[in-house]
């Protein structure tokens, strides 16, 4: 196989005598108006207005062309014919408006990447689409165009994107208010598209063609943002001597990020970082928004990998909370509210909790507020997510909007006043009783169903706590004991109310006894919850399936309106009334 590749830019692929030509096996041009528009982006915000009222043209790399070569005046395109019809049709596009402002030497002179002539003076168009011929030649690549009414898909597409560019150069032109500054804008515009950066790739034919656009675009070696972000840190800081730190910190990040989870990895970390600090953004559109930092020189670049790993370490401890990381009686609480969230499996806080946990670090935040905000947090997502499974549409815009404003905090006012909007959202955001009531009869632990075993074991947890007057008692590991025994198939025996916190010394002592044996043993118990247990049903000869229920919707009554009840503290509140 004979591989051509060389780095060029549009200027370089159109300025010359070359013809390219779109088999009409391909497929059709196939941009949408979303394609169309973040391309206009694309260039617009890579042009940048200096001080002296000139415009700099910033490298744009738009990916790579795969062509075959029939011989030097003519290239078939087997990968790139979106991108290079997308281009032609934007030069038309700025053609005209030279035209419209009687700038004809411009508009010639761009013309000319557009139509070409061959050593026989013969005219032919750089770009030869066989397919929507002749709309495409005629309606839109012609100096002087014909308007012709698109027939086909393809067509209505075509036209679709010369409107967009079209309108688009006109609405800019309401920017400016000379003629000569808006002409000199467009020619910025011209500037850039025939600057952008390609690799140009050609074969000798169809098959070896095909063989490296299958290669270039398999999953098995794209890179992800974060590969990209990351080879871009090294490129700038590109010294090894005496140590690497940048791969040295890299390292470090990864390990933090390390995980079989499949919520916990460094692309999360990265994108969770983003939204908390800069901007709520999809994962598809995370790098060119880190480009648009433009890092470029080396202490800038320090800094950022400084800030990364900073964060990494917090999302680490977010991640995987460990006791011994709060080591002050005080601070125990938010290593339990981060167990919570992860027995939740809910990753959308992490963005608040990055900038919560940052802003601690800096004293903007206090421990209180710090509490306040996560058990707030706890207390939501085990109403909205764990129990009610509700859709988790637009929280993480939320989280990410909420985390920003605390990034931004100066002092314990302001922070008290995002604490305040959070509660104000997360109440708005709670499904209603009745929703929770049908999530929370549905809890089931039994020996060949433990899915719901930890959520069940964290509810009884909290409710203990809750019927504690002090925080001095923090409720270890329990084992749940089946009232009635899980051997009876005729009740729901995996129900929550028929489930009891207890000892797992106790719980050997009480299996497959009846009640009223049950009863006596868990008498021994030290749990406020047991103990009421055996006052309201000590009584009782047997627990039956009404009991079951009875008891499973009063403890999700109790549930909802006590022991998770969204709240703020005092300090807080005081802000709602004023």
């Amino acid at each position: 196989m004979k591989i051509h590749a060389y780095d060029k830019t549009i200027t370089n692929i159109f300025n010359s005598e070359v013809k390219y030509i779109i088999p009409r096996f391909q497929r059709e041009y196939s941009w949408t108006r979303d394609e169309v528009s973040e391309f206009w982006s694309d260039i617009i915000e890579n042009i940048e207005e200096e001080q002296n009222g000139n415009y700099l043209n910033k490298e744009y790399f738009i990916g790579s062309l795969v062509l075959v070569e029939e011989n030097e005046f003519k290239y078939q395109i087997v990968d790139g014919q979106q991108r290079m019809t997308t281009i032609t049709i934007f030069f038309s596009a700025i053609i005209e408006q030279f035209k419209q402002y009687n700038k004809g030497g411009l508009a010639q002179g761009l013309y000319r990447y557009v139509e070409g002539s061959d050593l026989n003076a013969e005219k032919f168009f750089k770009l030869v689409n066989e397919n929507p011929k002749p709309f495409f030649h005629k309606s839109i690549q012609n100096f002087i165009k014909e308007e012709i009414n698109p027939d086909t898909k393809e067509e209505h597409r075509l036209q679709l994107a010369y409107d967009f560019f079209s309108n688009s150069l006109k609405d800019l032109r309401k920017g400016f208010n000379k003629e000569e500054d808006y002409i000199k804008y467009l020619i910025a515009i011209r500037d850039q598209l025939l600057g952008l950066k390609t690799i140009f790739i050609s074969v000798n034919n169809i098959d070896e063609a095909y063989t490296i656009f299958e290669t270039l675009n398999s999953k098995g070696i794209s890179l992800t943002t974060t590969d990209l972000i990351k080879n871009d840190i090294f490129k700038v800081l590109n010294y090894e001597h005496p140590v690497d730190d940048a791969r040295a910190k890299w390292k470090d990040i990864q390990n933090n990020t390390k995980s079989n989870r499949k919520d916990v990895s460094i692309n999360t970390f990265i994108r969770h970082y983003w939204l908390s600090k800069y901007e709520f953004i999809t994962q598809g559109r995370l790098y060119k928004a880190y480009k648009k930092l433009q890092i470029n020189e080396p202490t800038r670049m320090k800094e950022f990998l400084d800030n990364l790993l900073e964060e990494s370490n917090i999302y680490h401890q977010i991640s995987f909370p460990n006791i011994t990381d709060w080591k002050q009686q005080e601070e125990k609480s938010i290593f339990y509210s981060l167990e919570a969230l992860n027995i939740f499996k809910v990753t959308q806080p992490k963005t608040l909790l990055l900038s919560l946990f940052a802003q601690r670090k800096k004293g903007i935040v206090t421990l209180t507020q710090l509490k306040n905000a996560i058990k707030l947090i706890e207390n939501f997502h085990f109403i909205f997510t764990a129990i009610a499974s509700e859709r988790a549409s637009g929280v993480e815009s939320k989280y990410s909007t909420l985390a920003r404003k605390i990034r931004n905090a100066k002092n314990k006012t302001e922070v008290n006043e995002v604490i305040v909007e959070l509660y104000n959202y997360l109440n708005s955001k709670a499904p209603s009783y009745d929703r929770f009531e049908k999530g929370f009869l549905q809890l089931k632990f039994i020996n060949n169903y433990t899915s719901d075993k930890k959520l069940i074991q964290y509810i009884f947890k909290r409710f203990e706590e809750n019927l504690h007057v002090t925080d001095e008692l923090t409720v270890g590991n329990i084992s749940i004991e089946h009232i009635v025994p899980q051997s009876n198939k005729k009740l729901s025996v995996g129900m929550i109310g028929n489930l009891l916190p207890i000892d797992s010394k106790l719980n050997e002592l009480a299996d497959r006894k009846e009640l009223k044996e049950k009863i006596e043993i868990f008498s021994q118990s030290k749990l406020i919850l047991v103990q009421s247990f055996i006052l309201a049903n000590q009584a009782k000869e047997k627990w039956i399936q009404e009991d079951i229920i009875v008891r499973t919707k009063e403890l999700a009554s109790t549930a909802y309106y006590d022991v998770f009840k969204l709240d703020i503290s005092n300090n807080s509140r005081n802000l709602l009334n004023k």
